[in-house]
């Protein structure tokens, strides 16, 4: 379902962290919309965050994909609020 939407509506973001497990879900959202698209989040306090911080870690995914999603896509979206 989020696939299509993604693919649908061009600025539409996915937060993954501690609520997102699917198996190589991540994998599978950077072949379909890219990695710009993800925003990584641990949900911390309310969730334990080494989960989505493993998710991230282990996904097959350049390091680049992977800096992207943990922060540099949120730092985009924000300086792009600002102007």
């Amino acid at each position: 379902m989020l696939v299509p939407l993604m693919k649908t509506f061009q600025k539409v973001h996915l937060a993954i962290g501690s609520d997102y497990t699917a198996h190589r879900g991540i994998e599978m959202f950077v072949a379909a919309v890219g990695a710009k698209r993800l925003l990584f989040g641990t949900g911390f306090p309310e969730a334990e965050s080494m989960s989505a911080v493993t998710q991230l870690m282990y996904a097959e995914i350049r390091h680049v994909q992977k800096r992207l999603i943990g922060a540099g896509n949120l730092k985009r979206l924000i300086a792009e609020i600002k102007r």
